[in-house]
């Protein structure tokens, strides 16, 4: 009872220095019933002291390379049983707080993405499966370009690296492609993950390494 009753406070404590933040609807976590779910909620010190910052990164790429998957794969929700419009995943880096924020594009949405949200990245996607998704990277880029937002870091992933008896796109030809147009080049997976991780983190580490 002391235990729970000194935990309580400390986290009421939180709660009232968390809501002056502009990101206090983390507060709300720290209202639960059971002391189980109490001590999980207990944020560290390090990041604590922190403002969270907000990283939003764009997934572009032609249709069925597997975009919506990765973006659900990332943040670890169920495609079949969730809806989401905002999919995040809060992260810590350097003892900061980082919300990676995901977001889905066409061409044809990808302008009033940008007026509504800075991109801080973007993944351009294809289908390892399918060539012609590769051979329609070019466009994506000069479109990119045509936007002024071809020098935010850019990613390049090739999607359903799982599926190597089916590959079209050999990994010599991606790397090329990449280094032609500075930047680094991840073979991912909506299945097994692969280098999905990595590659999110390695557009954090430019934003805030720069």
């Amino acid at each position: 009872e002391y235990l729970f009753t000194k935990i309580a406070k400390e986290l009421s404590k939180q709660k009232a220095q968390l809501v002056t933040r502009r990101k206090a609807r983390s507060a709300n976590v720290l209202f639960k019933n059971d002391i189980e779910s109490l001590c999980k909620c207990v944020v560290s010190p390090e990041a604590d002291e922190q403002d969270e910052i907000e990283l939003n990164f764009i997934l572009l790429g032609g249709p069925c390379v597997g975009k919506t998957s990765l973006a659900y794969k990332y943040v670890d929700a169920d495609i079949n049983k969730e809806s989401l419009t905002d999919l995040t995943k809060k992260i810590i880096y350097n003892s900061k707080v980082i919300i990676v924020s995901l977001h889905e594009s066409t061409i044809d949405d990808l302008d009033m993405l940008i007026r509504r949200r800075e991109p801080h990245g973007v993944m351009l996607c294809f289908d390892l499966t399918n060539k012609h998704s590769f051979q329609e990277l070019e466009f994506y880029y000069r479109e990119l370009a045509a936007k002024n937002i071809n020098n935010t870091p850019i990613c390049l992933l090739g999607n359903k690296s799982d599926l190597e008896d089916e590959r079209e796109v050999k990994r010599d030809a991606a790397e090329k492609w990449a280094a032609e147009h500075n930047c680094r080049y991840f073979e991912v997976s909506a299945e097994t993950s692969g280098d999905l991780e990595e590659c999110f983190m390695e557009l954090v580490k430019i934003n805030l390494d720069q």
